[in-house]
């Protein structure tokens, strides 16, 4: 999951997308309890600092626990010359947008156009994390082989 995490932080943050802030939702595991623990970071620096205990050991498919899910991120988009920020809010559900833009009165048309394409962009990176995280959930959650021993690809589906 944190994997996942980081690629698609890092896709962001390589198309020009700044991660300002963002709050994860982890996930508990168990099922016998009900609701999440949330945590707030006011940086990508302060949520890679707060994992990076798993992220750095040598094999970060070997931690076991809540799954955490980021839910609210806010993005400002460097590659415009203009200031336009998106503050994401339940990107895994109802995906909910505020908007804080500064349009210029005398290219307003184009801005606004670009505005709606990076918003697309931002959707598109949004649905593909969504389908990898809930991926991983469901095949760590039905894996009857702990990827903490045995790494990915070693157990092969059975051949004829």
């Amino acid at each position: 999951m944190l994997t996942i995490n980081r690629d698609f932080l890092s896709n962001l943050e390589r198309r020009g997308l700044k991660v300002l802030n963002l709050r994860v939702r982890y996930l508990i595991r168990d099922a016998g309890y009900k609701g999440n623990r949330y945590k707030p970071f006011s940086s990508l620096v302060a949520y890679n600092d707060f994992h990076s205990s798993i992220m750095n050991s040598a094999n970060p498919l070997c931690s076991a626990g809540e799954f955490p899910v980021i839910d609210n991120i806010e993005i400002s988009n460097t590659n415009l010359y203009f200031k336009n920020e998106y503050r994401w809010y339940n990107i895994t559900q109802t995906r909910t947008l505020v908007e804080s833009i500064a349009y210029d009165s005398f290219r307003k048309e184009f801005q606004e156009s670009e505005v709606i394409r990076y918003k697309q962009l931002m959707n598109d990176i949004f649905d593909q994390y969504v389908k990898d995280i809930n991926s991983a959930i469901e095949t760590r959650l039905n894996s009857f082989v702990d990827p903490c021993y045995v790494d990915a690809g070693y157990v092969s589906p059975n051949s004829y």
